[in-house]
């Protein structure tokens, strides 16, 4: 079956266990198919599909599930197929970046609250409307396409230990991820420090999840939290 349709701008998506499952940037939320309806969506998305089961669909319900997905705003008719549905991938981690000793970490200066000050009122800007984490995606792809910056493992470890010691003053590691991570990457760049933002997602219950990595590190979150979590999209 050559594939007719393709995801929406701004939407991922993932086949995890017997869920498909899209991330909408433009609308801010998650989405979710079960079951054969999750088969008919997989197949909508995809050129070639060899998951069990289907082959047994009702002829009626693909048309039904496409019908729905498109009136959705997830997925868009494309006879070139030009963003199909991905295959599901490990995790994108390969460790923790690390505490810093007390020892290490010199006492906090006026400076350093007046930058953390700085990146969490544009993590809070950035997130404002309905379009804010679409804008705050793009923004932070076009960063990642600079050139310049340059940065080494202690220089990010140095950036996060003060970071972890600072953040209470602004807001609690329990609050959104969403704001928790852009926050972080806020306050690295303004050291050039390019983070990787992460979106990944669960099944059984569904659980959805963001984190900031560093070369494969995490930098605010560990192994154990994010293990479980499959990445949906990658900044």
């Amino acid at each position: 079956m050559l594939c007719s349709f393709s995801l929406a701008d701004g939407v991922h998506a993932i086949y995890l266990g017997d869920q498909l499952i899209f991330l909408s940037l433009p609308q801010d939320r998650y989405w979710t198919l079960v079951g054969n309806a999750a088969l008919a969506g997989a197949a909508l998305l995809s050129a070639r599909d060899s998951r069990p089961g289907i082959e047994l669909l009702n002829k009626n319900l693909v048309p039904a599930i496409a019908e729905e997905l498109i009136a959705a705003g997830l997925i868009v008719h494309d006879p070139e197929g030009r963003r199909p549905l991905a295959a599901a991938t490990e995790r994108s981690f390969v460790g923790e970046v690390g505490d810093l000793l007390p020892h290490e970490l010199s006492a906090s200066s006026g400076r350093d609250l007046a930058e953390m000050a700085l990146a969490f009122s544009k993590a809070k800007i950035r997130l404002i409307g309905r379009s804010g984490l679409k804008r705050t995606v793009a923004r932070l792809e076009r960063r990642q396409a600079c050139k310049s910056g340059y940065s080494d493992l202690e220089s990010v470890r140095f950036r996060v230990a003060r970071f972890r010691c600072l953040r209470p003053i602004f807001t609690a590691r329990t609050d959104k991820c969403l704001l928790n991570a852009v926050f972080l990457l806020e306050y690295l760049w303004l050291k050039r420090i390019r983070g990787s933002w992460i979106f990944g997602v669960r099944v059984a219950p569904f659980r959805a999840h963001c984190w900031v990595e560093w070369n494969g590190l995490l930098l605010d979150d560990d192994t154990e939290s994010v293990g479980d979590f499959k990445p949906i999209l990658r900044v």
